[in-house]
Formats: C-alpha cells, sequence, structure tokens
C-alpha cells in the first residue's frame, strides 16, 4: 500500500512539474508577459486665451495595467507623441481620419523630451502629463 501512495505522490509531483512549466512558457512567451502595454486616456479643454487666440488643455493619463514594469527607451525607436489636428467641423462620429494629410494644429509634443529620452512605467502606475499650447 505504501508503494502505491508513494508512486502517485511521484506521479503528482511530475504533474506539477510539467503543469508550471507550461504555465511559464504560456506567461512569458505566448501570452507576452515581457511585453508592454500601456493604456491612454486623453482629457481637452479650449480656453479662451486672447482675442483670437485659444489655448488647448490636454491632459495625458497612461496606466501600466500589467504586473511587470516596461521601460520607453527613445534610442530604441520607442515613442510618447502628443499629435494635435485640425478636424473638419461637419466630420461624421467613428470617421477615419487619414494621417498623412492631417491639418496640423501644433507642432508634435514628444512628451520623453524631458525625461532623458527613457521612461520606466512601474506595474499598475500611472502618470498624467498636461499639455497646453495656443491654436
Amino acid at each position: 500500500m505504501i508503494e502505491v501512495v508513494d508512486l502517485g505522490l511521484k506521479m503528482l509531483s511530475c504533474l506539477a512539474i510539467i503543469g508550471g512549466g507550461m504555465w511559464a512558457y504560456y506567461q512569458f512567451d505566448i501570452a507576452g508577459s515581457t511585453s508592454w502595454q500601456n493604456n491612454l486616456a486623453l482629457e481637452t479643454q479650449v480656453l479662451p486665451y486672447n482675442g483670437d487666440l485659444r489655448l488647448l488643455v490636454v491632459h495625458v493619463k497612461s496606466k501600466n495595467p500589467r504586473n511587470i514594469e516596461f521601460d520607453l527607451v527613445k534610442k530604441d525607436g520607442d515613442s510618447f507623441v502628443l499629435r494635435v489636428q485640425r478636424v473638419a467641423d461637419d466630420a461624421k462620429v467613428n470617421a477615419i481620419i487619414d494621417p498623412d494629410r492631417r491639418s496640423v494644429v501644433v507642432p508634435d509634443i514628444d512628451l520623453l523630451a524631458n525625461t532623458g529620452g527613457e521612461y520606466d512605467f512601474a506595474p499598475i502606475a500611472e502618470k498624467w502629463t498636461t499639455c497646453a499650447p495656443l491654436c
């Protein structure tokens, strides 16, 4: 009887090791646990400034929803750029806008510029950035 129990425990141990290996393979290779993900939310306001000038205030909220840290490194080709373009007043909701023919309102704003070209997103962290260009 003890031999049967011992054999059963050894088989369960082997299954646990195989299951753990399959879980690790899934997490780090298939599911992309080492890849980064960033959820963005934008809030905008247009405020009167001076005469015909308006102040466009853009609040960018970026959140790392994963349990791993990721880095944005400019020299590796990562970018975090805010582009503001004019959309026609009569544009329909959910209309697709061609970025190659955009009407640029202000020059692109590089949100990595003041970070030395690198930014670390901690796990489950949020970052707020505010830009206020005149247009």
